[in-house]
């Protein structure tokens, strides 16, 4: 008492003599005064610079006003409410001592004969004491973090009860001195009965970790009967799904489960998953090729089955789906993993894919994994649809390379889809890589993709079926050339090619930044559009040759953007003031001002055969430049067949023969295949001479021998 009176005379000295302001000064939360002095606890209303200045006046109650670095060495009996701060540093207690509130980075020494050290840290706190805790004598109390104690643990104590939410206590080796024997719980608030044995880093009870540690015998010494039952008895699933159930265990033994029943032949997979806290996942897989009934879940410790728990599975098995080579499968994509190069994969049922499944592989899966739920093409196979539904099917398999951000073939398929039934439908059709041939059936519908070629997949054909809605991207290319009723909208992406030869289509409509040729087909409605904006459907036409677009034998505007009941047909240009009904414009003149008729008066740009000419003025039948000719005017023919006129005129009355008539026009000898062309000219010839080609009266044919004019 006299030590504790001296103190405090000095302190008051010092208050009145060195700190006036300072100490009465108004402080912040964090221990900062008005006059920048940091003051890091209060006791008695004083606010001090450090811990072992109120230490030394032995006062009872201490508040952190902030964390603190510096050694302590308690003399008296002390409370430290620590709000939430730390003390870094070594704490010598030869007294007792009581934190609360906070954790303590060094170690902590209790050499209180008859005192007690007890402290309390916040929840949140990886450890109550990082560094060491030792008890020399007294006794010593430590609970509240994640870990009680980290670093070294001596104990020569009265009595000592450490513990924490994950382990009492992680050291770099066993406690010492060696000869005391400690006791633990796996839980915090478990009875400490059993003997606590050293393992690695911890204290451990019947194998698990300790989360209570005293020198303590508390309850009784045999140990229960493990206990396991399960939370659901009973199950009921379809083929092809997972029964999940949760098993509750007190044992600390390896459990071990099994499925019984008729015809079981591997049918189920099982899983299992400890979760830590007394439970365990039991899973069971079910193969979709499991036969419809019940079945017997069994769990129990390995190699004692005196501790088990059953439930019952009771199975719904799956419709046949698809066939292959008169074998059935339960799943569409089970048969096409079954099937060999040039098989022919039957539908016998709708096929769905299963989402749930799907979701459950995450981020990280296998093709494998992914192919055993989506129906995946990777041979050459032949897919009858027979009248049933495909709601998602790809062909081939590619992914992207997360580095290179470029497309990795993985796998190439090659798919004929028909149906030797009535149509079946493939909702949405994914073409990843290889070659896709159309014969039969509806691809996409309402509210669907329909047909997507993917970036450089390769080739599709649509020979029959009706296609509802496409898209093409870069590199890959469609040829259409049958089918009936295609429709939707129908999207060529850049550097990607459609070519449509025949076919009937409903309303479609073209968007486009790649290449579209169109050289038949009906359509009941028809636009395009770049970027949103309309476009004239001549540039949809095919330019190899000429087409253009019929509504039963009239010709069509092609400039207009949208026309509906026509029919795209090879045409010959019939130019009217340079203006062809298709809505061709030609000036048979190039840019330079050139005229593009050619010596077998031909336009080069239009195709328009010219029968004759009056100057720059041209016409396609004699009796049209004849009858415009003014007096004195000269009336050119094509050059072929001026001289082929001027043949017959010079030797007028002679029957000449397609040789004769080959040899002097194109002056080299005369061949078989020289027939057609001389016919063809003669043809021609009479088409500019002739009112009735199929009764010449000029140009007649002396038959067997050849062509003479009177």
């Amino acid at each position: 008492m006299k030590k504790r009176v001296l103190s405090l005379l000095m302190a008051l000295t010092l208050c009145l003599t060195t700190l006036p302001t300072a100490v009465f000064a108004d402080v912040t939360e964090n221990g900062e005064g008005s006059g920048g002095t940091h003051y890091v606890a209060e006791s008695g209303g004083t606010q001090y610079e450090t811990v072992q200045d109120i230490l030394d006046n032995m006062e009872e109650e201490i508040t952190l006003l902030d964390s603190v670095t510096e050694g302590l060495t308690v003399y008296a009996p002390t409370t430290i409410h620590m709000n939430g701060h730390s003390i870094t540093g070594n704490i010598d207690a030869t007294d007792s001592l009581t934190l609360n509130g906070g954790t303590v980075d060094g170690t902590v020494t209790v050499n209180a004969t008859g005192g007690t050290f007890t402290m309390t840290a916040p929840a949140e706190a990886e450890a109550a004491i990082t560094g060491g805790l030792s008890v020399v004598s007294g006794s010593a109390s430590v609970s509240g973090a994640k870990v009680g104690v980290k670093g070294t643990l001596y104990f020569d104590g009265t009595d000592m009860l450490i513990s924490g939410a994950v382990k009492a206590v992680e050291l770099d080796s066993a406690a010492k001195p060696a000869a005391k024997t400690l006791y633990g719980s796996a839980t915090v608030n478990g009875d400490t009965a059993a003997e606590a044995g050293f393992d690695t880093d911890t204290y451990k009870v019947g194998g698990e970790i300790a989360k209570k540690l005293t020198n303590k015998q508390v309850g009784s010494t045999t140990p229960a009967a493990p206990s396991l039952t399960l939370t659901e008895t009973s199950k009921s699933l379809t083929a092809g799904k997972t029964a999940v159930f949760t098993a509750n265990y007190t044992g600390t033994d390896t459990l071990n489960a099994y499925v019984q029943g008729s015809a079981v032949n591997g049918y189920f997979t099982i899983s299992q998953k400890n979760n830590g806290d007394g439970t365990y996942t039991v899973s069971v897989k079910i193969d979709e090729e499991t036969p419809g009934g019940t079945y017997t879940l069994f769990v129990h410790e390995l190699g004692n089955t005196s501790v088990q728990a059953s439930a019952t599975i009771t199975v719904t098995g799956l419709p046949d789906a698809a066939e292959v080579n008169g074998k059935q499968y339960k799943s569409l994509p089970r048969a096409l993993n079954a099937a060999q190069n040039g098989d022919t994969v039957k539908l016998l049922a709708d096929h769905v894919t299963d989402a749930d499944a799907l979701n459950a592989l995450g981020d990280d899966f296998t093709f494998e994994q992914y192919a055993s739920i989506v129906p995946v093409v990777t041979k050459t196979l032949t897919l009858d649809l027979n009248h049933k539904t495909v709601d998602y099917l790809e062909v081939g398999f590619s992914e992207t390379n997360e580095e290179t951000q470029k497309k990795e073939t993985l796998a190439t398929g090659n798919l004929t889809v028909t149906s030797e039934a009535a149509y079946g439908r493939i909702s949405n059709l994914m073409f990843m890589a290889g070659a896709l041939d159309i014969r039969s059936g509806e691809i996409g519908g309402s509210e669907c993709m329909g047909l997507l070629c993917d970036a450089n997949s390769g080739s599709v054909t649509v020979s029959n079926g009706t296609v509802y809605g496409l898209t093409v991207l870069e590199g890959a290319s469609v040829t259409v050339n049958g089918g009936s009723n295609h429709a939707g909208e129908w999207v060529v992406g850049s550097g990607a090619t459609l070519k449509i030869t025949d076919g009937t289509f409903g309303e479609v409509q073209f968007t486009r930044n790649g290449t579209i040729a169109i050289s038949g087909g009906t359509f009941k409605s028809i636009k395009s559009e770049i970027a949103e904006e309309l476009q004239p459907l001549m540039s949809l036409l095919d330019t190899q040759k000429v087409h253009a677009f019929y509504k039963g034998d009239d010709v069509q505007d092609g400039n207009a953007t949208e026309l509906a009941d026509v029919t795209v047909k090879e045409h010959t240009h019939t130019m009217v003031n340079s203006k062809c009904a298709c809505g061709f414009s030609c000036t048979h003149t190039n840019a330079e001002g050139a005229s593009t008729i050619g010596k077998d008066g031909k336009c080069t740009v239009c195709g328009t055969q010219f029968a004759a000419g009056i100057g720059e003025t041209y016409y396609t039948d004699v009796p049209s430049a004849l009858n415009a000719a003014a007096d004195g005017q000269t009336v050119k023919l094509s050059y072929t067949e001026y001289e082929i006129l001027h043949l017959f005129l010079k030797r007028r009355g002679q029957v000449l023969s397609i040789s004769e008539i080959y040899e002097a026009i194109w002056t080299e000898p005369y061949s078989y295949s020289a027939n057609n062309i001389v016919m063809v000219h003669i043809y021609k010839l009479r088409r500019k001479l002739e009112q009735d080609c199929k009764h010449p009266t000029i140009l007649k044919t002396a038959w067997g021998k050849g062509y003479y004019i009177e």
